[in-house]
């Protein structure tokens, strides 16, 4: 199996969570450049719902984390007791 950096033109690749949450958030170049050929054409990337929620769920968390000035530790309890948090963020 080739590495991220060196797949082939023209292949399938699928995107899991984490490589779309390193995007997302910036730390990893491979993962974002992988995401920019697939907009140049040279790459055909495929995903599933299922990483979609998860990336939104995990975005939602870091996002309210920041926000609140939190550990992500135990925040999805204390958003469970605290849903207007959830309804105002934007990202």
């Amino acid at each position: 199996m080739p590495r991220l950096a060196d797949f082939p033109s023209g292949g399938f690749l699928f995107l899991d969570t984490n490589c779309l949450l390193y995007h997302f958030v910036g730390t990893s170049p491979i993962c974002t450049h992988a995401l920019h050929r697939s907009e140049l054409g040279e790459i055909r990337t495929i995903t599933s719902a299922a990483v979609l929620s998860e990336l939104q769920h995990r975005l939602t968390i870091l996002e309210a984390a920041q926000q609140l000035q939190r550990a992500t530790k135990n925040l999805i309890a204390y958003l469970r007791h605290h849903p207007e948090i959830t309804r105002g963020l934007t990202a």
